[in-house]
């Protein structure tokens, strides 16, 4: 059955449980707000699946990537932009291994925060 079907048909029969905020649970594993959580993908991948994996365990029915801040107005903040492709794909295999063949995976996305165009709008006035 296609992904999408499954997804489909998981909302026709039931609330579908899913993961919480993966920045929440860097923070609670002492790495801070100045760091960027979507690096770790890469970094630290071991820890990424952990958190990932206990999620899986607590029977969640859907994970999202760690991927909340991976786009190219976030990551020029950390000097990333050139590992923007590397952190994503980094980002969903680390999903896919987690969540193995039960657990659906969602593309986590967060608002674009304003880099360097001083046009995007910031956190705090995004509609996303």
């Amino acid at each position: 059955m296609a992904v999408g079907h499954r997804f489909l048909d998981m909302l026709d029969k039931q609330v579908i449980l899913a993961d919480g905020a993966m920045g929440t649970m860097f923070y609670n594993q002492g790495i801070f707000l100045n760091r960027c959580f979507d690096a770790l993908n890469v970094e630290n991948p071991q820890q990424v699946k952990k958190i990932h994996e206990a999620y899986v365990a607590a029977g969640v029915d859907l994970i999202e990537t760690n991927t909340f801040g991976a786009n190219q107005a976030r990551l020029a903040k950390y000097g990333l932009v050139e590992d923007l492709e590397a952190i994503n794909h980094a980002a969903v295999e680390l999903a896919r291994e987690a969540a193995g063949d039960e657990v659906l995976v969602a593309g986590g996305r967060g608002t674009p925060g304003r880099g360097d165009d001083r046009s995007w709008p910031d956190d705090t006035q995004a509609g996303t």
